[in-house]
């Protein structure tokens, strides 16, 4: 069965949307945060690659959380 926010965690929907929404709140803070670094000319210290990976690791960890 394909996942979707209906079908995770039905013993509280509710918490795993608020989970899902305080993570997607993050996500949108911290590439704001970097798009505003790129326009004044500045980058991040880390390397493509190694966002890459973060961003792996959150989707890794999210999938772990939505399957428990």
């Amino acid at each position: 069965m394909v996942q979707t926010s209906e079908t995770i965690r039905k013993d509280n929907p509710q918490k795993a949307l608020q989970e899902e929404d305080e993570v997607t709140a993050r996500a949108k803070a911290a590439f704001a945060e970097i798009r505003a670094m790129a326009e004044r000319g500045e980058f991040p210290e880390m390397t493509l690659d190694e966002i890459n990976e973060e961003i792996r690791e959150v989707r890794r960890l999210r999938k772990e959380r939505n399957h428990s």
